[in-house]
């Protein structure tokens, strides 16, 4: 059984999981002649990537099936990738698709080896998005012509959409640093754009982006790390990063310090448009474990995600850094402002009730959101009409965005008691915070009165 933990406010002992995420999206390809790699002695077989600098992704890359080598023996970091090879990487990470039915109008694919990628994204809309910048026409896709950097963003905006069945998130323009933003295709701007803004694009030097530029092999593959594990990129690859606006909306930690268990999700929009003021419960649908719930998070087929989650046995997972919008509540507009929270049921329809233990991690879980995002007080009026007006209502419920139960009759009833009980708590850290910063500064008066009596 889990050891009952102490009280949010008491917990300031507790190093803070400040896990800072950065979207760095993915691209990479593979070749026709080469099968894919699965992981173990094979990888070892690639005498070309050992002592590469980019060694560590490209391993992680074939291990995952992401991207393969070009022979058995060699993985060619340093080739320029190409349209196909692209392409190819996309269909890989949604999972190979079926393409039965699907037909497209280019002619100089039928026996091309990136074939069943290349109609597969022309059937979603993005081969044709990016054949579109070549002046091609619209019968040639020129699949062995190197993608520059601007189709690049082209087409994973459209798979980034196709993934989300929404449009993608647009926050202000971020390309005034970039003294060459003006080489971008009009077209491509909304695209390039977004692609900086969330990390898919960053400057190849400290004011250049190259947006006619290419990329190698070596590159895309740590790109594709970046994303599923994000991590600050070598600066000779992917060039200065930009600072994060979120970390404007964050005074405190930026993550939960009760978390118990981390599994991160590359399912997520990258960095929120919005500061956090609201809190959005789920229920699971099911009695998982975090380690199940983090397992079924991390499948990229599955486009969904929580910032949170909590077992029955009272145990707090992080899978989307608080800093970064979850694929949780239908609404995109919600998961940018709202910390989203998924909680194991005991008992599963019509009511989907949770354990006690589950329900009192759940108060201490939102205390420490509220504490740490400023949050002053948890508002329930259970009326949709007041989503977004946080003065009056600050909890949101998925039901009201999508046709589902969720949170489940258990939990949404229990909203009232929620609130009321994180109130209580964020009233009493008020009062220890006022009554402490009363008694250091009585302590500061007695320090200065005591050295003036000494004649200091």
């Amino acid at each position: 059984m889990k050891t009952p933990r102490s009280s949010p406010w008491l917990l300031k002992e507790r190093r803070a999981l400040a896990l800072l995420l950065v979207l760095c999206l993915c691209l990479s390809g593979c070749r026709a002649s080469a099968a894919k790699n699965s992981p173990g002695d094979s990888i070892q077989l690639m005498t070309d990537i050992q002592g590469h600098w980019a060694e560590k992704p490209i391993r992680y890359c074939l291990e995952n099936g992401y991207m393969t080598g070009t022979s058995s023996t060699t993985f060619e970091p340093e080739s320029i990738v190409t349209r196909a090879q692209v392409i190819q990487t996309l269909y890989n990470m949604a999972g190979s698709p079926s393409i039965a039915g699907m037909d497209c109008p280019f002619v100089d694919i039928s026996e091309h080896w990136g074939r069943r990628a290349i109609v597969w994204a022309y059937n979603v809309n993005m081969a044709k998005s990016a054949g579109q910048l070549t002046d091609l026409g619209g019968l040639l896709f020129a699949p062995d012509q190197p993608m520059t950097r601007e189709e690049m963003a082209v087409a994973y905006k459209s798979y980034r959409e196709y993934s989300l069945e929404e449009p993608a998130d647009l926050a202000g323009s971020y390309l005034e640093r970039f003294t060459d933003r003006g080489l971008t295709s009009p077209q491509a701007l909304p695209s390039v754009n977004w692609a900086v803004q969330t990390g898919v694009l960053s400057g190849t030097g400290p004011d250049t982006l190259s947006p006619q530029g290419t990329c190698t092999r070596a590159q895309l593959a740590q790109s594709i790390q970046n994303y599923y594990e994000p991590a600050r990129s070598d600066g000779t690859l992917v060039g200065p990063v930009k600072p994060e606006p979120m970390d404007l909306f964050h005074k405190g930690p930026r993550n939960s310090p009760l978390v118990d268990y981390i599994h991160l999700s590359p399912n997520h929009s990258g960095r929120r448009s919005h500061p956090i003021d609201t809190i959005t419960i789920h229920c699971m649908a099911g009695d998982l474990s975090v380690e199940q719930c983090g397992e079924t998070f991390a499948d990229p087929r599955r486009q969904a995600s929580s910032n949170y989650a909590i077992g029955s046995d009272g145990r707090i997972a992080l899978y989307v850094d608080e800093g970064c919008r979850s694929w949780c509540s239908s609404s995109a507009a919600n998961d940018h402002r709202a910390v989203t929270i998924e909680v194991a049921n005991i008992a599963g329809a019509p009511d989907w009730p949770v354990s006690s233990l589950a329900y009192a991690s759940l108060i201490d879980l939102v205390t420490d959101i509220c504490q740490r995002n400023g949050i002053k007080r948890l508002l329930w009026q259970g009326n949709k009409s007041l989503v977004g007006q946080t003065d009056k209502q600050n909890m949101t419920v998925h039901r009201w965005f999508a046709d589902k139960s969720c949170p489940g009759n258990y939990l949404y009833n229990r909203h009232g008691d929620i609130a009321e009980q994180v109130n209580k708590r964020l009233a009493a850290a008020e009062a220890i915070d006022s009554m402490q910063a009363a008694e250091e500064a009585l302590h500061a008066g007695q320090t200065i009165s005591s050295g003036i009596q000494a004649g200091e």
